[in-house]
């Protein structure tokens, strides 16, 4: 199996919408790498965003800065840079907390934290890949081809294969009783990240 590169990603999602895979991403004279490039990052940003998933976990001890917030709690912390969302902090899913400019504030001394990274391409499971190029896919069909039904068609293939990322992903462990459950019609209703 090939390595799970930006590159396989950006070739995945071309071939969704009819175009021709590129053989770099950072080709810097290929117009559609400059767009998937463009579009890459918040993309998969979103979809990590979407469910906690145990490629993408990662768990730190933090100490509070020195100044607290001006109001409304008793601690900040400064996020890790890798951070995309929180999973669970001093092993509780429910602590009350805020994420704001890039800290974390909450009325906990120290804290154990346990998130979702923004970790590299080849660290990905297969299942998650092919969410992934599909969102892409979705999001080059109506800006670069301009085929708005394609794009809708996407976005559907999108969500079946991320409800079964969510699937494999929780089948095996983490975040199974509060990822996702099955609703009517066959939707996910997501955790809020």
């Amino acid at each position: 199996m090939a390595a799970i590169t930006e590159t396989l990603i950006a070739t995945m999602a071309l071939t969704l919408v009819g175009e021709e895979p590129i053989d770099n991403i950072d080709d810097v004279n290929s117009k559609i790498a400059q767009i998937i490039r463009s579009y890459l990052s918040p993309v998969y940003r979103s979809v990590l965003e979407e469910h906690p998933w145990r490629f993408a976990q990662k768990r730190v001890s933090i100490s509070p800065e020195s100044t607290p917030p001006a109001f409304g709690y008793a601690y900040q912390y400064v996020l890790p840079s890798d951070f995309v969302s929180v999973t669970e902090i001093n092993g509780d899913r429910d602590t009350l907390f805020s994420v704001e400019n890039g800290r974390i504030l909450i009325d906990s001394e120290t804290i154990n934290l346990m998130y979702t990274a923004e970790v590299v391409f080849f660290s990905m499971p297969s299942k998650f890949a092919l969410a992934l190029a599909t969102n892409l896919a979705s999001y080059l069909a109506y800006n670069v081809t301009g085929g708005k039904v394609r794009a809708a068609e996407l976005m559907g293939m999108y969500e079946k294969n991320l409800y079964n990322a969510i699937f494999l992903d929780s089948r095996t462990g983490l975040g199974v009783s509060e990822a996702a459950e099955a609703g009517e019609g066959g939707t996910w209703h997501l955790r809020d990240g």
